[in-house]
């Protein structure tokens, strides 16, 4: 309970900086802009169904609802918190004064979402393997909705998302060992492997999030030469 409140309070505080600086437009949080290219939230999808895969092998005896009812708020409340703050603070602040420059737009998304990357190092607790590992793959997710942001102008569905995954990925930890007594369990050579398996699972999503990010600078050079 304590990690939601303090997401609450991240939530509370990016969503007032937004509004107080004016980067509600950047921030897809303008509702005079439409959602457009739907589609592209739900890229993710295959993620989606790779972590459930993953739950045949669960005991659902220890499981309870209340915890399930936690965990879902918990992780809701993360991707809406490391949204607003990282894509939707960060990001737009970065864009309110480079967007305008040569490739400024990748450049932005692609320092947010290394600091993104950065930020998972402050727990520490997969390891040196794991942890590199999560920089990697939240800096591939920085990427694809920092530039999925910009591409559907909503904000609040890419949130949705980013809490969802979490919670399919973090579902397993209700019934299973705590992560620490996890890696201990395992060696080198299969936590590298598990690293490697990662890595190639998220990159489609920084590929994907590189190619709009081109999109959108040919659009902002086509607009510039009007």
């Amino acid at each position: 309970m304590n990690r939601l409140f303090k997401n609450v309070i991240i939530i509370s505080l990016s969503w007032i900086g937004i509004y107080k600086l004016a980067l509600n437009n950047f921030a897809g949080l303008n509702s005079d802009k439409p959602w457009t290219n739907i589609h592209l939230v739900f890229v993710p999808s295959y993620l989606f169904l790779f972590g459930i895969f993953q739950w045949d092998s669960l005991d659902f005896n220890k499981i309870d609802l209340w915890s399930v009812v936690i965990l879902v708020g918990y992780c809701l409340s993360t991707g809406f918190s490391e949204e607003l703050l990282f894509r939707g603070l960060i990001n737009s602040l970065l864009l309110q004064k480079f967007f305008n420059l040569k490739n400024g737009v990748i450049k932005c998304i692609l320092a947010s979402s290394f600091a993104f990357g950065l930020v998972h190092l402050f727990k520490f607790d997969k390891g040196v393997v794991g942890e590199l590992t999560q920089v990697i793959y939240a800096f591939f997710y920085g990427v694809f909705y920092g530039a999925i942001l910009l591409r559907t102008n909503k904000i609040i569905p890419i949130a949705i998302i980013h809490g969802l995954n979490n919670f399919v990925f973090q579902f397993d930890l209700l019934s299973t060992e705590t992560t620490e007594a996890v890696i201990e369990s395992q060696g080198l050579v299969s936590q590298l492997t598990g690293a490697m398996f990662t890595t190639l699972l998220t990159l489609p999503l920084f590929i994907v999030g590189l190619y709009h990010l081109r999109i959108i600078e040919r659009e902002k050079q086509k607009t510039n030469l009007i």
